[in-house]
C-alpha cells in the first residue's frame, strides 16, 4: 500500500523531492522511502530506465513503467506480522534448508529489521519449537525403512 502511494505521489512531481520531503508528505520514515526508492529503481532497472535521483526530473515513461509493474502486482496478498511469524515458524522448523535473515526479506519483501522483530516476536511465544529434529528424521527414514 506504501509503494501504490508512493508511486502516485511521486507521478504528480515534476522533479523528485529529497527524501525527508517525501517522508514528511507521506507521513512515512525516512527509511522506508529509502525502500520504497530501491524498489522502484529495482522495476526501472528492469525496464532499462534510468533511477529515480532526488532533484531530477521524473520522464513520463518512468511514471509509465511504475504504474504497469503496480498494476500487475497482486494487491490482496498482503500478509500480517503473524502470518508471517506462522510462515517462519514452519520453514525453521523443516529439516531440509536452513533459512538466513537474507532468504526471509527475499521470501516476504520486507526489510532485516522487520524479519529480526518478527523473530524475536517468534521466541516470545510458548510454542517456538521446532517440531522436526535430526533424531526424529532419522527415526522417520529408519520407520520408513521398516516397511
Amino acid at each position: 500500500m506504501n509503494y501504490a502511494k508512493f508511486i502516485n505521489y511521486i507521478a504528480t512531481q515534476e522533479l523528485l523531492p529529497n527524501v525527508q520531503t517525501m517522508a514528511n508528505r507521506l507521513n512515512l520514515s525516512s527509511r522506508k522511502i529509502y525502500y520504497l526508492l530501491q524498489a522502484a529503481n529495482s522495476d526501472l532497472r528492469s525496464s532499462n530506465q534510468p533511477f529515480l535521483v532526488p532533484s531530477t526530473k521524473i520522464s513520463d515513461s518512468q511514471i509509465s513503467v511504475l504504474k504497469n509493474k503496480l498494476s500487475q502486482a497482486p494487491s490482496d496478498e498482503y500478509l500480517t506480522s503473524y502470518e508471517r511469524q506462522q510462515i517462519m515458524d514452519i520453514c525453521i522448523a523443516l529439516p531440509l534448508k536452513k533459512w538466513t535473515l537474507s532468504a526471509f526479506q527475499s521470501l516476504f519483501d520486507v526489510s532485516r529489521n522487520t524479519v529480526l522483530r518478527d523473530i524475536a516476536d517468534l521466541k516470545k511465544r510458548k510454542k517456538f519449537r521446532p517440531e522436526f529434529s535430526k533424531k526424529m528424521v532419522l527415526s522417520l527414514r529408519n520407520h520408513a525403512m521398516i516397511y
